[in-house]
């Protein structure tokens, strides 16, 4: 004799193959809400200035059509970004385009983590009481730093603040302190 089939096992089993087809596609919702935030970022992408946008690893036609919508107004700027917004979510790189606009646009947490520990090690450095600590701390973090030009750098700014005289010693160890920063 054959097999016996179970109708009710095959019906469950028809409706399980069925729920995992729908279990495995997204909802209109999620899928629009997606949409509606790409678009939103194609519309923070019009408001960037030329140096911050070209920073961004776009598509020629993307860029192009972003800097075609800063000059249009009202309905054409909602249709341009509409238009912006179907060519981002065509690419294949949307994260790294997001990383890197957050990077230009200073939204980036760990670089303004690292901004703030340059400038309380800064802070530091200038300040005669912490200097020497703060001083001998940075040589064992960041021993390729120039140490003889920091040194100067810091005379440099007691003397700037002894004279009332603007403070271009202060930015030079900013810029010195993160260049070593970024190198290591």
């Amino acid at each position: 004799m054959g097999k016996v089939i179970d109708l009710d096992e095959k019906d469950r089993l028809e409706h399980e193959e069925e729920a995992s087809h729908y279990r495995l596609s997204r909802s209109k919702s999620s899928v629009k809400k997606d949409v509606y935030e790409i678009r939103d970022f194609g519309r923070q992408l019009v408001e960037l200035n030329d140096k911050q946008l070209n920073s961004i690893p776009l598509t020629d036609t993307i860029k192009i059509n972003v800097v075609d919508a800063r000059t249009m107004q009202k309905i054409a700027l909602k249709r341009q970004t509409q238009f912006i917004g179907k060519l981002l979510r065509k690419i294949d790189n949307i994260e790294e385009v997001q990383k890197a606009y957050d990077v230009a646009t200073n939204n980036d947490k760990d670089a303004n983590l690292l901004l703030q520990r340059i400038e309380n090690v800064r802070d530091n450095l200038v300040n005669p009481e912490k200097a020497k600590v703060s001083l001998d701390k940075l040589i064992t973090e960041h021993p390729s730093i120039d140490i003889q030009k920091l040194r100067q750098l810091i005379r440099s700014h007691n003397k700037e603040v002894e004279k009332d005289k603007p403070r271009k010693s202060f930015k030079e160890i900013f810029k010195l302190l993160r260049e070593a920063y970024k190198s290591s």
